[in-house]
């Protein structure tokens, strides 16, 4: 529960390695195969369900072709698409970094043509950018403000405001 709400974290990479060991699956692919499309349609299908339940779903997820995101934001109706990026020489060196499996290679990436968030990770650190997406969900209606519902005086609302702006980076 995060603020009071139902969340679930659903990591494309995890899920796939989850169920290729579940299922008992042993080829000797060592490329990630959780951006294909068949597997891009079950995790929208994970996701619809769940929200269809009242539960916030974050997918962490790399799909390359724009129409399995088309796909996503059709079925699911509080759809938001970030668009996290930075340059190749930066995501490679993360991943390299991380052991990650290989990426996909650049020239198959279909860049989103209207992704709610688009945001540059090579110019803030990643809890910048997470604010950066609650403050979106705030402004927007999808969840709460942190103080909205607290019992506060005008100081300490004040403090509240200062505290969220210095976090964004606006304040010093």
């Amino acid at each position: 529960m995060i603020r009071g709400y139902k969340v679930e974290i659903i990591d494309s990479q995890m899920l796939s390695y989850w169920l290729k060991r579940e299922l008992h699956i042993e080829d000797d692919v060592w490329e990630d195969r959780s951006h294909t499309p068949g597997y891009d349609a079950f995790i929208t299908h994970i996701c619809t369900l769940l929200a269809r339940n009242g539960i916030i779903t974050i997918t962490v997820s790399v799909s390359p072709d724009q129409i399995a995101r088309i796909h996503a934001r059709e079925q699911i109706q509080h759809f938001i698409e970030v668009y996290l990026h930075c340059p190749a020489n930066l995501r490679q060196k993360r991943l390299q970094q991380q052991e990650l499996i290989r990426g996909i290679a650049e020239h198959m990436y279909q860049p989103p043509e209207r992704a709610e968030l688009s945001i540059d990770t090579s110019l803030e650190l990643p809890e910048r950018s997470a604010l950066h997406i609650i403050v979106y969900l705030e402004q927007y209606g999808h969840v709460a403000p942190l103080w909205e519902g607290t019992d506060t005086s005008g100081e300490e609302e004040i403090e509240l405001v200062k505290a969220h702006l210095q976090a964004l980076g606006y304040l010093e």
